[in-house]
């Protein structure tokens, strides 16, 4: 090789080998990025919110429904309820509590704004007419029925349906008086027998109205004349299409205006509402076959009927037990000892008083004689059932009345017995346990010091019931079921009662429906029921019927949430109920007029006696975790370093944990108001352990399992 040209061979060598090198950097440096990058997409599609998460909505569950729990924070992980997309949540529970809503085909329709949608189905429905006359011995009708053609909601088309039997020779004319009177052809084309069969095309019959009528029938030697009533119904009746028995109270003391029975529209009995009927008489019967009609048509299986004897309401009960639909709704009676006016000036009811005591006992022996016996008579365990209205507030030897009663009365088993029952912590424990259930008329309990805002108007949403749900329905939920009780959860739509100065509970929609969800975790898995409050309570403004002011809308909510719901009892496994009852109440110095017990910010619960690490922190003074605090606690107070509560004067308080296994003990730290207070503490209802209380703040450790 030329040695001139050398350097420049080198140079290129050198040049090449450079670039070699570079490209190879390059491709290493390639290489990994994408490596990097591919590394990166797998880890957040793995443990990151995706973009996807970004819109999907979240919900607020326990920890225990989480089933992605590996996406969760450490944080999250010691919190007894987290927020999560609903794709991380238990299928069963977002079921239960979060269902999505159904996207429905629009519908036009000619009804107001507020009216429900006709749920009859295209087709034929039958009905049997009420016989309203005495039936003449010699000449008979059967198979009388009429049958309705429904189209899109609408009666189209009337047939009426009967057969006529003369014992005493043959049927000679038959007219019908509906809509008009019409000479009827016997279904041969001529009266040559005794028995003919007759089938009528009717015209301009509507749904929703009641139809008086007759037969007038001449034969051999007799005449009869046969009244009936038929109503075509406006919805079909779903009421047994379902598990669960969705009752509400009903009140049939409704008379029109400017009669003497009609002050229930008036004064102080005037109404924050009015019907879609109008001020209507109760014993109007299409006013009771329009209810009937619209209750069924949304789920409503029972009708419990406020009542108390005298001769007037007596024969409401009859009016309405007489009405053309009331074969197809159940009934009991709720015994209103509130409108007998038997409370004394106290306010309270006194079995050892003669006329109230005596009324309980004449009204029973009534109830039991005349309306037991029906088959549509409500019956829970095999037993006829009797409400007991404001039972909270009697007094005396009212549990021996109960025995007498049913030693009085002569049925093949005991009376079930319904206490609405306001206290779960009061002096009436006998009375607790004497009844089969314990419910309570009002879940909202307006009336409570422990309620936020009780001395203030009230408005019905998700999130002020979020706050007070665990003072009252929770917690006689958990009383009835440690006592060994059934428990029926009550619903209330709003409350005001204009004539009074009382508070008021202001309806919404959203707020109903939130409370209906709540109910159905304490529905009990044995009596499958949910009580009303209530169908047509006019006065005091808790009514579901259809108003002029919101049409069918709380009607269709009930039977969105409630019918065909296949109930299960939850809550009992989602909460463990700790009730704290504590042997004194003491009234602090400086004249604070409260009767305390203890006083705590923060207690802890673990899997071990060891706490540095605990499973679940309840900061009793926070508003954060209201949900868990039950009966017996006085607002928070609070200084800069920390917030607290004080135990109330009720010698008992209550606070509500996850029901997990990991949460077996429990770390409290609290001063007592003196150095003599003690308490048994009960986990569900079983006595757990005892506590000692000594002066200043202590550390306590109690093993609940």
């Amino acid at each position: 090789m030329n040695e001139a040209h050398y350097p420049v061979t080198e140079g290129v060598k050198y040049l090449k080998n450079h670039l070699s090198r570079r490209n190879k950097l390059f491709k290493w440096v390639r290489n990994t990025l994408v490596g990097f990058i591919v590394i990166v997409a797998i880890f957040a599609c793995l443990f990151a919110d995706l973009p996807a998460f970004a819109d999907e909505e979240k919900v607020t569950v326990p920890i225990n429904q989480v089933v992605k729990t590996n996406k969760l924070s450490a944080e999250q992980l010691t919190k007894a309820e987290v927020t999560v997309p609903r794709s991380w949540v238990s299928e069963d529970y977002l079921e239960e509590h979060f269902p999505q809503e159904k996207t429905q085909t629009e519908v036009t329709d000619t009804k107001s704004p507020g009216e429900d949608i006709n749920n009859i189905p295209d087709g034929v429905l039958t009905e049997s007419p009420k016989i309203v006359s005495e039936q003449n011995e010699s000449i008979t009708v059967s198979d009388f029925n009429f049958e309705f053609d429904y189209d899109q909601g609408n009666l189209k088309e009337s047939t009426v349906n009967f057969t006529v039997e003369n014992e005493n020779g043959n049927i000679e004319e038959v007219n019908l008086l509906l809509n008009g009177e019409k000479q009827l052809t016997p279904e041969d084309g001529a009266y040559d027998e005794a028995t003919e069969e007759f089938s009528y095309d009717l015209k301009g019959l509507e749904e929703g109205n009641l139809y008086e009528g007759s037969l007038k029938i001449k034969g051999e030697n007799k005449t009869d004349s046969i009244k009936f009533q038929i109503y075509p119904r406006e919805f079909l009746n779903i009421a047994d299409d379902d598990e669960i028995n969705i009752t509400a109270a009903y009140y049939i003391w409704y008379s029109k205006p400017g009669t003497f029975q009609g002050v229930h529209w008036e004064d102080n009995y005037r109404s924050a509402y009015e019907p879609k009927l109008g001020k209507y008489s109760s014993r109007n019967d299409e006013v009771i076959a329009k209810h009937i009609d619209w209750a069924t048509g949304h789920g409503i299986d029972t009708f419990m009927i406020s009542w108390w004897g005298n001769e007037d309401m007596n024969g409401r009960l009859q009016n309405f037990l007489e009405n053309p639909l009331s074969d197809e709704i159940n009934y009991s009676i709720l015994w209103d000892c509130n409108a007998a006016q038997l409370r004394g000036t106290d306010g309270l009811f006194y079995f050892s008083e003669e006329r109230v005591r005596g009324k309980f006992m004449n009204d029973m022996e009534y109830i039991a004689d005349n309306l037991f016996g029906d088959k549509n008579y409500l019956r829970l365990k095999g037993k006829p059932v009797i409400y007991l209205n404001a039972e909270h507030d009697y007094r005396g030897p009212f549990v021996e009345a109960l025995k007498e009663v049913e030693e009085l009365v002569e049925t093949p088993e005991d009376i079930f017995w319904i206490g609405q029952n306001a206290e779960p912590f009061t002096s009436q424990e006998k009375q607790r346990e004497a009844v089969d259930s314990i419910t309570q008329f009002n879940p909202i309990f307006k009336w409570s010091p422990w309620v936020k805002g009780a001395d203030q108007d009230w408005i019905l949403t998700k999130e002020n019931l979020e706050e007070m749900y665990l003072s009252f329905p929770f917690e006689n939920y958990f009383d009835a079921k440690n006592r060994g009780k059934h428990y029926i959860p009550t619903i209330i739509p709003g409350f005001n009662r204009i004539s009074t100065d009382w508070q008021v509970i202001e309806r919404t929609k959203e707020g109903f429906r939130y409370e209906i969800r709540e109910a159905r975790k304490m529905i009990d898995k044995d009596l499958k029921t949910i009580f009303i409050n209530s169908f047509n309570e006019w006065i005091e403004a808790t009514v579901v019927e259809s108003s002029k002011e919101w049409g069918f809308e709380y009607l269709e909510i009930i039977k969105e949430e409630l019918a065909g719901y296949k109930p299960k009892e939850v809550l009992r496994d989602e909460l463990n109920h700790i009730k704290f009852d504590f042997n004194k109440t003491v009234s602090p110095e400086g004249g604070d007029p409260r009767k305390m017990t203890i006083r705590t910010s923060k207690i802890k619960f673990s899997d071990s006696p060891n706490f540095w690490n605990p499973k679940f922190v309840l900061n009793i003074g926070s508003e954060e975790d209201i949900r868990h605090i039950g009966r017996g606690w006085y607002p928070r107070e609070g200084n800069k370093e920390e917030n607290w509560r004080w135990a109330s004067d009720m010698g008992v308080s209550s606070i509500y944990i996850p029901a997990s296994k990991d949460l077996a003990y429990m770390e409290l730290k609290a001063i007592p108001i003196s150095g003599d207070i003690e308490a048994d503490v009960y986990l569900n209802g079983e006595l757990v352990d005892h506590i000692d209380f000594e002066e200043g703040w202590k550390t306590y450790e109690i093993k609940l399992s």
